[in-house]
């Protein structure tokens, strides 16, 4: 298993007591129903993406969403167990549940769109816009794995994009690190940078941002800086750093919560 990935980067350089909890001392993280939506919705594009589109299909706008929505509701039970742990009324879940699919809705207009723009018919537009999915790179150097959710080419130019469920549509320094790293991992695996990469927020649309070596080399300095830091098991090396996740979540932040649970052992 790979030491380190974008997401133990991002929080490493958050905090790195919560990165020691984390990664180090492999805390079972508490169930949460973002992590969750997002999961779900990962799963059911990825999954979309697997079926054989039908040769000759008049109404495939139909075909797409009944497909997509049956995706949606396979992942959706697969969470089930995960989902039951957070107690919430029906109501709450129901709200969750469809604000998943209207997310997955508002995503395939947009994918309808682009069929259409094509000329084709909707097997061979559907073919030419599939993007490789949940494409695995690692970077043996620095022991750093990431899965990239998609990979389009658009006439020749290479992107790589990232599905957010986010209701802020801003490229953060955060999302532009992640970014980053995925474009190193893309070139460090088949040998060229990607043109573009991008955020896709599922509520809005897609953001995207071109790569050039000042990207590659920014991702590539953190990729190492992380990877020599955290070699230590010793918990004094990796600081609490009282920062934007204290902040933001006080008593609630997990590094305080597994801190508390250390004591009460």
């Amino acid at each position: 298993m790979a030491r380190n990935s974008p997401t133990s980067i991002i929080i490493y350089n958050q905090c790195p007591r919560l990165y020691y909890h984390i990664y180090k001392e492999k805390r079972e993280a508490r169930p949460n129903i973002i992590f969750i939506k997002g999961n779900v919705v990962h799963k059911a594009l990825e999954s979309f993406f697997s079926e054989e589109p039908p040769l000759f299909e008049k109404n495939y706008q139909f075909w797409a969403a009944k497909t997509l929505k049956k995706m949606f509701m396979r992942a959706w039970n697969g969470k089930k167990n995960e989902i039951a742990k957070l107690r919430m009324s029906k109501e709450e879940l129901k709200e969750h549940y469809e604000e998943c699919w209207d997310m997955l809705n508002h995503w395939l207009q947009d994918f309808l769109k682009r069929i259409e723009q094509t000329g084709d018919n909707f097997q061979s537009a559907f073919n030419k816009l599939k993007p490789i999915t949940e494409d695995e790179c690692y970077l043996e150097e620095y022991d750093t794995k990431g899965f990239i959710d998609a990979i389009e080419n658009v006439n020749g130019e290479i992107r790589i994009i990232d599905y957010k469920t986010s209701s802020k549509f801003e490229i953060t320094k955060e999302y532009k690190l992640q970014l980053a790293i995925y474009a190193l991992l893309y070139e460090k695996k088949y040998g060229r940078k990607p043109d573009k990469v991008g955020i896709y927020f599922l509520k809005e649309r897609l953001h995207l941002i071109s790569v050039d070596d000042a990207m590659l080399k920014y991702a590539e300095e953190q990729c190492k800086k992380v990877f020599e830091k955290t070699k230590s098991d010793d918990i004094k090396d990796y600081p609490q750093n009282e920062g934007y996740l204290c902040k933001q979540l006080k008593e609630k932040c997990p590094c305080h919560e597994y801190e508390q649970e250390t004591e009460d052992s």
